[in-house]
């Protein structure tokens, strides 16, 4: 039995919500007492709001104002199989 992945919402620069991400391979979100944390969401292109990761877009972890980071670069890789196998990557 897996447990359910916590939503990761997608903001423009006005932070209007353009969607939730809930379908992602991967994702982490590190804080830093004195700088900037990290953050990364790994998930496969062809899913539903893949393509919404985009620089200069706003992403917030399982609803908390505390962890919300600015995508600074996206990252796309194809994989074995092709475009059916592409991953995106987004920091």
């Amino acid at each position: 039995m897996s447990v359910p992945k916590a939503p990761i919402r997608i903001f423009d620069s006005s932070i209007n919500l353009i969607t939730e991400l809930d379908d992602y391979e991967s994702a982490y979100f590190t804080r830093s007492w004195t700088g900037c944390g990290k953050f990364s969401i790994q998930t496969n292109y062809n899913t539903a709001h893949a393509p919404e990761l985009q620089r200069g877009r706003l992403v917030m972890f399982a609803k908390d104002s505390h962890k919300v980071g600015i995508i600074t670069s996206v990252k796309r890789q194809l994989g074995r199989d092709g475009r059916g196998s592409m991953m995106v990557t987004a920091d």
